[in-house]
Parts: structure tokens; C-alpha cells; sequence
């Protein structure tokens, strides 16, 4: 048998000679010379009814040299992993076929290396067939290890056996002088970094410890300054321990500590990464071999900072504080990021109060202000929710006996105080002022703590209790006192629409003999009125202040325009009874916040009879109500029946026209007398006025006022 013959039986051929009986060779030879290889198109025919015809070949097998050229074979073998259905029977025919790959040469009879062959086509695999396998069976044809073809791009055979984490391919070309160190084309990268960064599971320990043996450097870094050993550290599965192990091994204790500590570009170490990335064992592995914890990166930041960020790290800290204990290293707590935050503060902004805990404990500084001016009692005060997070901090300081400036102020000029107020929570803002705050100080825009509350305090308990407490620190709070812009707590609070925060000041004493009414423009400091609130069975006399918690009412109530003008229409009720006189200026200015928020009945919608006797069924039900603060409240609650989305705000504006009406028209009264120059009767004047909407009402208030202030 001829040494050809013989390398076909090698490849599993039981008869090579046979293979002239087999009834398909002919229809092969026919199938290759139909189609003109010259075009394209006609290679492509050609392959798509290769696939079928190989598919159920088994034995006495062609042999394809004398069938086809080397260069089709190549487009064949390059063709069918890029585009065929049977590629995977096309390759494993090749193979059973006895085809070797044989070499181009040059004028000195040595390989030609640079070439594009099926096995750099893998990356386009795009079938259902095991990747892996297709390309195991490709380096039985593409055999000749010593010739390392490399594509237009650079990529070579040993580049995809390493990525693909074919150990066994990768020595063949290592034990035949393959550079272990080589990089990877348009990456950077080398062979050891793109392994560790692949997603090879299993596969990735044998090729990174062959890759070692033969020398690779896992020192290497690309140019984004990154190694081996930071992309192991990213990575998500439970192999790193090993990796990072052994890499650690691969070098002398000199190479070591720098491998551990070496940075990126973006100054991040393996141990910042290790963090990031939550991966415990090999944060512990890292530390105990040397990595340095207060090494910083490009955004200020400590490995520290890295644990404090994330929410769900509190045992991770521990364990990092365990640690350095053990190791006998010291560790800087209040270093500062590129933002001026230090672990405390970031550790207060995720809400962890086990972190904050050990922070303090390990002697973290409760003081130190952020580049915003934040310290960590500012940045525990912006946010509802950390009600606790702020008694366990007081509980803590005391514990360690510091201290903290409860009103020192940020850059905007706001102190721990005035946030507690933004955020809305009254418990905060008792505990603040048990502890020292100055309830008087102004914040940036001239606004005294008072104020502050009584612009925003939907449910008006917060200003219950900071009169409260400030009368049991017997510290003075005037409660008319004026801002710089001359208004009064009372005023913004009328101003904003808040008929409970007015309640709640004129309950605590506030004067109505100084009392201005607001106009409408006077609102546009702070938001605007049309934002009711859901109340739900608010008891003002018998909540607890110790247990109130009016997070779950604070809601959006679904008629914000009824809840606006049924709080207009409570607050001068509210004043009235306290002896405010209201005059026609006091009134027009009230319409104005009619007219303003467009709290009128809208000829825009059309609603159905169903959603027309529903109004008016709701109306029934408020008209019953005694008083305007019942109305409000039932506005803001849930009790209100569920109008259809689509009819909503027709059916809110009106019931606002019908709820207000009877105001506007005792008020306009007057001015239309005025106006007409007191020609009719007054009966006469109110049947003119019944027919008339709020908005035309108001419009003869306005005249009647131009009129007045011309003469």
C-alpha cells in the first residue's frame, strides 16, 4: 500500500481501494464538474447539495485530492463553517476521507504562514453543533503544528486552540517554539489575559497552567494597564480561587507582591476588583498575600470605598476589618474619594447601618464633610427612610463618646436640620432638635426651619412637633416671625395650599391680626398647589407623635384639582374661624389660585350620563359635609369612588366649579353691582349670576377691581 493509502487507513477507512465502486463517487465527480467554480454563486450550489450527498457516506470513501484542488478544498472547508447546514458532517467526511492539509511553500521550500483557513472561521460558527468539537476535528486536518497560520488580521491557529481551551492542540504548538507570550491582534492582549478573560469554565485552569509552564508572564499587562490577574477577578464562576492561586505560584515573592498591587489605567488593583466583584475568598487570598488596602485608584478610591459603596457588603467589611486585624496592617478609614466622600459617607448613603456600625467602631471621623459640604449627618437627613439609621448614629457617637456639629452647613447652605424638613420626616426633625439644632437658623434662600415646614408639611405633624420640642427645650420660636422676604410661616403655608399645616400653626398660635393673604405668584417658589394628598382617616388630635409615621399616606391622591380647591376653600374657613375678616382683595386673590391651577369646569371633555350621575352623586356626599376641611379631606382620601381614567379630569374640574361655586358667587356679587352701576335689583343680579361659571365670575371681579384702582 502506498504511504498515501496508508495515512487514509489512519483516518479510519476500512478499504481505501474500494472506494471506486461506490455508487456516489460518480455522482460526486459529476456534482463537481456541473457547476463552473469560477463564480460564486455556483460554488455555493455546488455546496449546498455537497452536504446531502456526504451525509449517509460510511465507507469505500473518495479521495479528495484527486477530486478537488487544495485551494477548493480550503473554500470548502471555509464555506461550510461560515454558512452550511451540514458543516458538521462536511468536516467529519474530510476527516473519514483521509484529508490532510498540506502546506503552501515559498522559493526556499518553507511554509507559507500567512493564510486564512477554516479553523480562524470558527469564531463565525453559527450552528447548533458543538462548537469545540467542530474545531477538535479541524486540527486533524490542519495537523502540521510547526506551521502556525496566521490570517489577515494577525490571528493564528494557536491563538483559537488557547481561546478555546484545547490544552492538548495548544502544547503541540508550545512544544514546537510557540511564544507562550504572544499578543492577540487588535487587542493588546496576551495569550494568558484573553484565556482569563474567555468563557471557557473548566477548560480555563488546564490552558492557563500549560501557558504558564511554558513561560507566559503573568505580569503582562495590555495597554489599558490591566493583567491576568485583574481579569480573574472579574470573572464569575468558582474557578478563580485556583486561577488566582496559580498565578501567585507561577513567580518569585518579589514578582508576586508587584502582581498583587500592579494598577490599570484606571488605577484599580486586584483587590479593588475582588471587592467589586464580591468575590470573598479571593479578597482573603489577596490580603494575606501581600495586596495593599489602602492602595488608590484614579476616582480617589480605597478598596475600602468599594466595599462601602455596595448595600449587601456589611459581613464583607467585617471580615476586611478581621483581616487586617490578623495580617498586622493598618488601614486608612477616612481617606477621600475625587468626591470628598469618605467610606462613611458612602457606606450612610447605601442605608447600612451594620457598616455604619463598624465604620464608627473602627474610629471612621462622624465630621468630615464631603466636596458638597455633606457630612454623614447631612447625607443620613436627605432620605425619609433612615429614621433608625439616624438613632443608631447618635446611639453609636455616644457609645464612642464623639462628637458631631449638628448644624454645620453645606455648600447650598443647608444644615442636617433643613434636610430632615425637605425630606419630610418629623421623627428626624424631633431627634435633631432634641440633640442641639438651632431651630431659628436660615437656610440659603432666607428661610428659617419654620418656614421650611410650613411650605411642604402635607399632614401638618411636623410643625406640631417642632413647636413642641422647642417648648420643652423652653428654646424660642416666633412663629410669626418673617422671612427675608416678608412672609410669615402662616402665609407660606397658605400660599402652598396646605390647610393642615395651617391648622396645625393656628392651632399653635399663630397671629391672623398681621395676616396677608398670598397671591398666586407668591407659589411659585415652591411648586405648585395642584398635588393633593391622601389623608386616609387622619385623626390630628389623636395621632401619636412617637409612633406617627406618614410615609404610607403621603400619596398621590387621583383627584389633585378637587383636593387643591376644596384646600383653598378649608384654609379661609380655617382663618375665618380663628377671626380673620377676608375682603374682596383677600377673595380675588384666592380666585387667582383658582385661575391659576385651572380649577374650573372644562367644556374640552365629554363625559358619559353614567359618569355625569356619578359627579353628582359625589357631590351629594361632600355637599353633606359641614365644613370645607371635611371636604378636603375626603378629596384626598381613598373613600372617593374610582372615575373612569379617561373621564377623570373632567369630572374632577367639575365638582370644583360645583364645591366653589357659592364662593365665588357671594364675592362677585359686588363688583357686578359696581359694574352695572347698581341698575338692577339685587334678586335680578343673582339669577344674571347662576348663570354664570366660576371663571366668568371671576373675570367680573377683575374688572370691577381695574375699575376701581383707575379711579
Amino acid at each position: 500500500m502506498s504511504s498515501s493509502n496508508s495515512e487514509r487507513s489512519e483516518g479510519g477507512v476500512e478499504a481505501v481501494d474500494k472506494h471506486v465502486a461506490h455508487p456516489k463517487l460518480e455522482k460526486l465527480k459529476r456534482l463537481r464538474e456541473t457547476f463552473n467554480w469560477k463564480f460564486e454563486n455556483h460554488r455555493y450550489l455546488f455546496l449546498d447539495e455537497f452536504g446531502p450527498l456526504i451525509k449517509d457516506w460510511k465507507q469505500q470513501l473518495p479521495n479528495l485530492h484527486e477530486i478537488f484542488t487544495k485551494q477548493e478544498m480550503d473554500w470548502i472547508l471555509m464555506k461550510s463553517i461560515k454558512r452550511s447546514l451540514w458543516s458538521e458532517e462536511i468536516v467529519e467526511f474530510v476527516i473519514r476521507s483521509g484529508y490532510k492539509d498540506e502546506p503552501d511553500l515559498d522559493e526556499d521550500g518553507k511554509p507559507l504562514l500567512r493564510r486564512t483557513t477554516a479553523v480562524h472561521q470558527i469564531d463565525k460558527w453559527h450552528w447548533c453543533a458543538p462548537k469545540i468539537e467542530v474545531l477538535k476535528n479541524l486540527f486533524k486536518i490542519y495537523d502540521k503544528f510547526q506551521v502556525n497560520y496566521t490570517d489577515e488580521l494577525g490571528y493564528t491557529h494557536f491563538h483559537v486552540a488557547c481561546i478555546y481551551g484545547l490544552d492538548d492542540v495548544a502544547e503541540k504548538f508550545l512544544e514546537l517554539g510557540q511564544d507562550p507570550n504572544c499578543l492577540v491582534p487588535g487587542t493588546g492582549n496576551s495569550m494568558l489575559y484573553c484565556v482569563a478573560a474567555a468563557h471557557l469554565g473548566c477548560a480555563t485552569e488546564p490552558i492557563i497552567r500549560l501557558l504558564l509552564k511554558y513561560g507566559a508572564d503573568p505580569s503582562q499587562a495590555n495597554e489599558d494597564g490591566s493583567t491576568s490577574l485583574h481579569v480573574i477577578c472579574q470573572r464569575r464562576n468558582c474557578t478563580i480561587h485556583s486561577l488566582i492561586l496559580m498565578l501567585l505560584e507561577s513567580v518569585d515573592e518579589v514578582q508576586q507582591t508587584f502582581l498583587i498591587n500592579a494598577q490599570d489605567k484606571w488605577g484599580d488593583t486586584p483587590l479593588h476588583l475582588s471587592l467589586k466583584y464580591h468575590h470573598v475568598k479571593e479578597f482573603e487570598l489577596l490580603l494575606r498575600r501581600g495586596a495593599n488596602p489602602n492602595s488608590v485608584n484614579t476616582k480617589g478610591q480605597t478598596p475600602l470605598h468599594i466595599l462601602c459603596e455596595k448595600n449587601q457588603r456589611a459581613n464583607l467589611l467585617k471580615l476586611f476589618f478581621k483581616l487586617i486585624d490578623e495580617i498586622e496592617k493598618t488601614v486608612e478609614i477616612d481617606v477621600r474619594d475625587n468626591e470628598g466622600n469618605t467610606p462613611l459617607h458612602l457606606a450612610i448613603s447605601g442605608g447600612n447601618a451594620k457598616m455604619v456600625q463598624w465604620l464608627l467602631i473602627r474610629g471612621a471621623d462622624p465630621s468630615l464633610a464631603n466636596a458638597e459640604g455633606l457630612t454623614p449627618l447631612h447625607i443620613i437627613c436627605q432620605r425619609f427612610e433612615n429614621r433608625d439609621l439616624l438613632k443608631l448614629f447618635f446611639k453609636l457617637i455616644d457609645e464612642i463618646e464623639k462628637t458631631v456639629r449638628i448644624d454645620v452647613r453645606d455648600n447650598e447652605g443647608n444644615t442636617p436640620l433643613h434636610l430632615a424638613i425637605f425630606s419630610g420626616n418629623a421623627l428626624m426633625v424631633k431627634s435633631l432638635l432634641r440633640r442641639g439644632a438651632d431651630p431659628s437658623l436660615a437656610n440659603a434662600e432666607g428661610l428659617p426651619p419654620l418656614h421650611l415646614i410650613a411650605r411642604r408639611n402635607i399632614l401638618g405633624d411636623m410643625i406640631r412637633i417642632f413647636l413642641s420640642i422647642n417648648g420643652e427645650r423652653q428654646q424660642t420660636v416666633r412663629i410669626d416671625a418673617r422671612e427675608n422676604l416678608g412672609r410669615t410661616a402662616l402665609e407660606w403655608a397658605v400660599a402652598s395650599c396646605l390647610p393642615m399645616a395651617v391648622k396645625s400653626l393656628l392651632d399653635c398660635g399663630a397671629d391672623v391680626s398681621s395676616f396677608v393673604f398670598p397671591t398666586p405668584s407668591d407659589c411659585d417658589v415652591y411648586g405648585n398647589i395642584n398635588r393633593g394628598r391622601l389623608l386616609d382617616d387622619l385623626d390630628d388630635d389623636d395621632s401619636d407623635d412617637d409612633n406617627f409615621d406618614n410615609f404610607a399616606l403621603d400619596k398621590i391622591c387621583y383627584l389633585t384639582k378637587l383636593a387643591a380647591a376644596t384646600g383653598l376653600l378649608a384654609i379661609v374657613e380655617l382663618l375665618e374661624t380663628r377671626g380673620y375678616i377676608m375682603n374682596g382683595d383677600d377673595a380675588l386673590k384666592l380666585m387667582g389660585f383658582f385661575d391659576k391651577y385651572g380649577l374650573y369646569e372644562s367644556t374640552d371633555f365629554l363625559t358619559s350620563k353614567e359618569v355625569d350621575d356619578l359627579v353628582d352623586s359625589i357631590f351629594e356626599e361632600i355637599a353633606e359635609n359641614p365644613k370645607y376641611m371635611d371636604d378636603y379631606k375626603l378629596a384626598s382620601s381613598y373613600k372617593l369612588p374610582e372615575l373612569p381614567q379617561e373621564s377623570r379630569e373632567a369630572c374632577s374640574l367639575r365638582l370644583c366649579e360645583k364645591i366653589s361655586t357659592k364662593f365665588f358667587r357671594d364675592w362677585a356679587l359686588d363688583p357686578f353691582l359696581q359694574l352695572i352701576h347698581y341698575r338692577l335689583p339685587i334678586e335680578c343680579c343673582g339669577m344674571i349670576m347662576e348663570e354664570l361659571k366660576n371663571k366668568d365670575l371671576f373675570n367680573i371681579c377683575l374688572a370691577a377691581a381695574g375699575r376701581s384702582s383707575r379711579q
